[in-house]
């Protein structure tokens, strides 16, 4: 039987936790892995990352509030906008 982790994703664009996504113990993703999710807070679709510790929210937290990751944010908004997805 496979054993499965829960992953917190916080939305890079508000900065709140989006929802876990549970994952195989053998199918784990790199450190602050990103990942194009729909934000129930923005109501949009951006990317998200994956936090797997106390230290990655710390950091992740850290940064936010610093701004360090509105570019990119806003450049995954922008992108899926042009990509045409709906949801």
């Amino acid at each position: 039987m496979a054993k499965f982790e829960a992953h917190d994703f916080y939305c890079m664009n508000c900065g709140k936790k989006v929802f876990p996504i549970y994952r195989k113990k053998g199918h784990q993703h790199g450190r602050l892995h990103r990942k194009s999710l729909y934000c129930p807070w923005c109501k949009t679709e951006c990317n998200a990352i994956e936090v797997r510790t106390v230290e990655d929210k710390e950091w992740f937290i850290q940064q936010f509030t610093a701004g360090a990751l509105r570019e990119e944010a806003d450049a995954s908004i922008e992108y899926l906008k042009e990509s045409g997805v709906k949801w």
